[in-house]
């Protein structure tokens, strides 16, 4: 499987992992109770965004597309839980914003040009 790294790639996975740790602690400073279905679901999609951010770090082009997806379909949630958030706590919306700007963000440096060339990382030069 053919990988390109970028800077650009590192830069956004820099932004996803800070995005994914911002949802941990939106998750627990909700102050909500937390049911045993509720963590294991929130577990696994913490895990699957870090998955996705070092596949992206590492150069996987196609780590871009499911993370556009992922993005994509946690924004029509937006809608409903971000007014919640708000009428919660106010903290909470804000860091959701703040969240979610972080992710439009990171895809946007995703599919920003890169001012170096692309290097295909499956070949390796000896110097």
């Amino acid at each position: 499987m053919t990988r390109y790294v970028s800077s650009n790639f590192v830069k956004a996975s820099n932004l996803i992992l800070i995005g994914g740790a911002m949802g941990v602690g939106i998750y627990f400073f909700n102050g909500s109770s937390i049911e045993l279905f509720q963590l294991a679901v929130f577990t696994l999609v913490i895990l699957l965004i870090v998955v996705v951010a070092l596949l992206i770090r590492q150069g996987y082009l196609w780590a871009k597309w499911v993370y556009t997806i992922l993005t994509v379909l946690s924004w029509a949630t937006l809608y409903s839980s971000v007014p919640q958030a708000f009428n919660k706590n106010l903290v909470v919306g804000w860091l959701m914003v703040l969240q979610n700007l972080l992710d439009l963000c990171a895809l946007i440096v995703l599919f920003l040009p890169s001012k170096q060339p692309l290097i295909d990382s499956t070949e390796t030069t000896v110097i």
